[in-house]
């Protein structure tokens, strides 16, 4: 038979092992670790124990963490979210999508940069979580949680350091007779009987008659706990979750909910041979007893500043969120998450101000990704002195918290949402994409050697169903023509999130089947082929389809391999400019969205000695009546030289008579007052056909691009 423990002096405090190197290899594996007495308990872990390795790095490094996922085929994929981290985009742990989740057998490395808007990322201890959509309370509640301690040189040196630097996280959980985890969604929460302290239960520290610092991370799924000393004295915080405040703050008592951190200084002098405890004084439980059985020297100092918060300006664009129970569902703004949906576009470089508002009888840890906020009132006063910047805030039933943000470094999606894990599973997330302040002008196409000519290279975020990409083009003349057409993904380097693996279609006139293709490599002929045009994809994932066609209208869509989405190019050239037939007008229809996902169609006026006519259209309302849903309202148009210089914008096409005329007489009018046209002379080189919606409206749209002749 097991002995029964003695509480609080059967199990030392442990500390997970340490990492300080720059390259990090971590397995993801179930392994079995003794928690409570007998039988050990099978969690799934970040190297083998849980806490998992905490990662300590000097603050403007760059950590590379690969992350091999050893566990069960039936465990599925997994993603890793830097919580507390300043990463680009693709690094974040997106939750969902073949590009970030690594299953059973693969591997994934994080790169996390260190620096931050300029500077060196301000010290905290972060910490590193599975973020798996729908399933995040499960995994972490398996025991998927490690931290990452960022050492920063502009800390006070007079702090707590070495051996009086301890992490503590705090995570209940609910075990069976065996001493096995036990889960039982619920989206209210979940929580357990049983507080550990890193991974132990009821366990003692020694500790000398001196201060420590404290690092404390709330680990838990749902739990809020109320920490205080059994002495009833006084914790000196220092720090959140981002980082040193200005001046420490003494607090008796200190709640903590889940995924925030305390940095706090305890100070045992004068307590030598004495025994105290840290409290939860909502349950009025002890969680951990302090054995003061040393004696030492102390030279550490709090000092009465610490470090401001960055000057960051003044917002210049509010945004309100929600948080809301929805038709029974945790819910922001009344809607549930959707991995399609992208519900605010910030752009690099501003600053905002973010209002969260909670009209639920529950409270919600609200944790935004990317960027620290800083606090600038609660309730319409006055932020509490320990709040002055963090990343994951308690908002309570009732409140409301108005908090200001800086976009720096990196643009993309990232995600906002309630870190009651169990709330986030049922939908209370959303994301946000940082967007570039402007888009990119010019082709992004592979340069190609004189004479080929690229006729169209369309960016474009590429969907599914009706949003997939769908380039068209006619040729005219007597002979047929050789064209390449692409659909290029992997290998755009300008932009994030783009389409992994393009698909490619192209379809002729009735009775001719569709050619497609996946990998351009698939088919030795055409490899040979496509190599020897001089203009093969980088990518071998990418596609390409070599044919000559006769003249008549073509239809060219890119779709992503398995229903995926992502930014993609699809291109065609002409590689038969002799022969007496030419590419008259070239179209693309996609969704528009905005900053890096309106339209941009690029092409290129060949080598004829002489000046071309050129018409650009942009369309919208029209097509409605050709079953199109979702069409884009009221779409704008700019023309662009190789510069980024307009040449032509417009967005009714009838605002000028001139343009009006010359539609018109050409048969090009569009049937929509809404919808816009251009036109201009040019002399051959490169340009931009630019398509957007007016307001920064979305939609499906429709780019063409017109060689007109009179």
């Amino acid at each position: 038979m097991t002995p029964t423990p003695t509480p609080f002096v059967s199990h030392p405090l442990l500390f997970p092992p340490t990492s300080t190197a720059a390259d990090v290899p971590i397995s993801i594996a179930e392994a079995c670790v003794s928690i409570l007495d007998g039988p050990c308990t099978y969690m799934w872990t970040y190297g083998g124990t849980y806490p998992g390795l905490t990662i300590r790095r000097p603050t403007g490094q760059a950590t590379r963490v690969t992350f091999f996922n050893n566990l069960p085929t039936l465990a599925g994929g997994k993603t890793v979210h830097l919580h507390g981290g300043h990463s680009a985009s693709a690094d974040d742990g997106q939750v969902t999508g073949a590009n970030f989740l690594f299953e059973p057998g693969q591997s994934r490395t994080y790169t996390y940069e260190g620096t931050e808007d300029g500077g060196n990322e301000r010290g905290a201890m972060q910490w590193y979580h599975d973020h798996r959509m729908n399933e995040t309370g499960m995994n972490v509640w398996m025991g998927l949680t490690g931290l990452f301690i960022i050492d920063d040189p502009a800390e006070p040196a007079t702090l707590p350091s070495g051996p009086y630097d301890l992490p503590l996280v705090i995570a209940d959980r609910q075990f069976d007779s065996g001493n096995q985890l036990e889960y039982f969604y619920d989206p209210f929460g979940v929580v357990g009987d049983k507080v550990l302290i890193n991974g132990v239960y009821q366990p003692y520290l020694n500790v000398a008659d001196r201060k420590y610092r404290l690092r404390i991370l709330n680990g838990a799924n749902a739990r809020i706990y109320i920490l205080a000393l059994s002495t009833e004295e006084a914790f000196i915080q220092i720090g959140t979750e981002s980082g040193l405040l200005p001046a420490p703050v003494s607090r008796t008592a200190m709640e903590i909910g889940p995924a925030e951190r305390l940095d706090v200084v305890v100070d045992f002098a004068g307590k030598l041979g004495q025994e105290l405890y840290l409290m939860d004084a909502y349950q009025k439980v002890p969680l951990l007893k302090f054995r003061v059985n040393q004696s030492a020297i102390d030279t550490s100092i709090v000092p009465s500043t610490l470090r401001q918060p960055p000057d960051i300006g003044q917002p210049t664009v509010t945004r309100n969120f929600s948080f809301d129970f929805t038709s029974a569902h945790w819910t922001i703004n009344g809607l549930s998450f959707d991995p399609n949906r992208i519900d605010a576009r910030p752009v690099l470089g501003s600053t905002e101000k973010w209002v969260f508002t909670n009209p639920t009888g529950s409270t919600h840890m609200v944790h935004m990704h990317d960027v620290d906020q800083q606090c600038l009132s609660r309730d319409g006063g006055p932020c509490y002195p320990y709040e002055t910047m963090k990343e994951t805030w308690s908002v309570g039933p009732g409140e409301t918290l108005e908090l200001k943000l800086k976009f720096t470094d990196h643009i993309g999606k990232y995600m906002l949402h309630c870190h009651i894990l169990e709330h986030e599973d049922d939908g209370m997330m959303t994301q946000f994409e940082v967007v570039a302040p402007t888009p990119t002008p010019g082709p992004t196409a592979t340069p190609i050697p004189a004479p080929q000519t690229i006729n169209l290279s369309t960016r474009m975020r590429v969907q599914t169903g009706d949003n997939v990409g769908i380039g068209g083009f006619i040729i005219t003349g007597t002979a047929p023509k050789r064209v390449l057409v692409r659909a290029i993904g992997p290998s755009i380097t300008s932009v994030p999130g783009v389409l992994a693996d393009p698909v490619l279609e192209l379809y002729r006139s009735a009775g001719l089947p569709t050619i497609t293709n996946d990998n351009w490599r698939d088919d030795p002929v055409q490899e040979a082929a496509i190599t020897a045009t001089g203009i093969a994809p980088t990518n071998n994932l990418e596609s390409a389809i070599d044919a000559t066609l006769n003249p008549g209208a073509y239809t060219a869509v890119v779709k992503g391999q398995n229903n995926t989405s992502g930014v993609a190019l699809i291109e065609v050239y002409d590689l038969s400019q002799a022969v007496p037939a030419k590419l008259a007008n070239i179209s693309t229809r996609a969704l528009v969205g905005t900053g890096n996902d309106i339209v941009i169609a690029g092409f290129i006026l060949g080598n004829d000695s002489g000046n071309g006519r050129i018409v650009v259209r942009g369309l919208g309302p029209s097509l409605t009546a050709l079953g199109v849903a979702n069409a884009l309202a009221n779409p704008t148009v700019e023309l662009r030289d190789s510069n980024g210089t307009v040449l032509e914008a417009n967005n009714d096409w009838q605002d000028n008579p001139a343009y009006a005329a010359e539609l018109t007489a050409a048969g090009l009018a569009p049937s929509s007052n809404l919808e816009s046209g251009v036109a201009a002379t040019l002399p051959p080189g490169l340009y931009t056909a630019l398509l957007a919606g007016q307001n920064n409206g979305t939609g499906v749209g429709l780019v063409e691009v017109y060689n007109v002749q009179y």
